[in-house]
């Protein structure tokens, strides 16, 4: 067998000192998977710390992220938000996107027992009412409806509040929807949404009800637990086909 223990190395004779800034040939075969573990580690980190920033949109400020919706009244403030919704950020001009909060901040949905200009009371969906309070900075707005004073009993609301329970704005949404006419019986109506959910109507104080097959836009209050729409108004829409 040849002695290979004194043979020099490729390229090299022996007492040869290779020329500055001249390189030996590269070992990669091990430094490659070290290389993309720290670059996989890398990567991972980003995703992990600041999603924006692989979004090319900037993260949620330190102590302003957004969480799903808790409730209000709840021990719990809510977990955080899937990352690829936090990555979306916020809204424009800084407000959340819908269906998320600022952390630290509850929602508290129901119908309003007493309105005053120092707190609210709200019978809560699900049971129970819950008291927040209320200020000159409490914002209210919809369905007409600019101050506490406005507010009614049995006015349904979405209350966003702070840490401190304080009502931050008060929503008094407009109950709406929009469909098909599928079925009239007296002051009833049954409208097929395009969603494909069906919705009760109460017709008995409009003055030209729809008939079967109108598509049409409603308006009203609820009524019976939420299940049907007592319609104040209805809105004709015109339906391709004739």
């Amino acid at each position: 067998m040849e002695d290979m223990t004194d043979r020099p190395e490729a390229g090299h004779e022996p007492g040869h000192q290779p020329a500055i800034g001249t390189a030996r040939p590269r070992r990669r075969g091990w430094l490659w998977p070290v290389a993309t573990g720290v670059s996989l580690a890398g990567v991972t980190a980003a995703v992990v710390l600041g999603a924006g920033a692989l979004t090319g949109t900037p993260a949620a400020a330190s102590g302003s992220r957004l969480v799903d919706l808790p409730l209000a009244g709840d021990t719990a403030e809510g977990r955080l938000a899937p990352a690829a919704e936090r990555a979306g950020g916020e809204g424009d001009h800084g407000k959340p996107r819908r269906g998320q909060v600022r952390e630290g901040q509850t929602i508290l949905a129901g119908t309003v027992q007493e309105a005053k200009d120092d707190r609210l009371v709200v019978n809560r969906d699900g049971g129970g009412q819950v008291t927040v309070t209320t200020n000159g900075g409490t914002k209210v707005r919809g369905s007409g409806v600019d101050s506490l004073a406005a507010l009614r009993q049995g006015q349904r609301v979405v209350v966003r509040v702070d840490r401190e329970n304080r009502a931050l704005s008060v929503r008094v949404p407009a109950a709406h929807a929009v469909g098909t006419v599928t079925a009239i019986n007296g002051g009833r109506g049954t409208l097929l949404r395009g969603d494909g959910l069906t919705l009760a109507l109460d017709l008995s104080g409009v003055r030209d009800a729809p008939k079967v097959g109108d598509l049409v836009a409603v308006r009203g209050t609820p009524t019976e637990g939420g299940g049907t729409l007592k319609v104040t108004e209805v809105r004709m829409l015109p339906r391709t086909g004739g």
